[in-house]
């Protein structure tokens, strides 16, 4: 699973159109859940990390969230992109 969304670097200024957003790292514990947050240019560079655009700082692309253990639950990394999706940043952003 992945977001798809049109993505501007924020130091180039470059705009990449349908750009691929991967969580690339989960960290935590029942109770609270950091991921790292990584874009992409294209499906290819999700696999081979050929392109990646890079926050203005390093903690840009890190989120954190309190995921539902409740038993029927998705798992965490799909309670991430749910989570995601409910922010404004990435409230344009489609599943693919």
């Amino acid at each position: 699973m992945a977001l798809q969304m049109t993505v501007i670097d924020p130091k180039s200024k470059l705009t990449v159109t349908d750009s691929y957003i991967r969580i690339d790292h989960i960290d935590g514990n029942k109770d609270a859940l950091t991921i790292r947050v990584s874009a992409y240019n294209t499906v290819e560079s999700v696999k081979y990390l050929a392109f990646e655009i890079k926050p203005e700082t390093e903690n840009d692309n890190f989120f954190g969230f309190n995921p539902s253990t409740d038993e029927g639950s998705d798992n965490f990394i799909k309670q991430g992109y749910e989570y995601l999706k409910t922010l404004s940043q990435f409230s344009s952003a489609i599943d693919v």
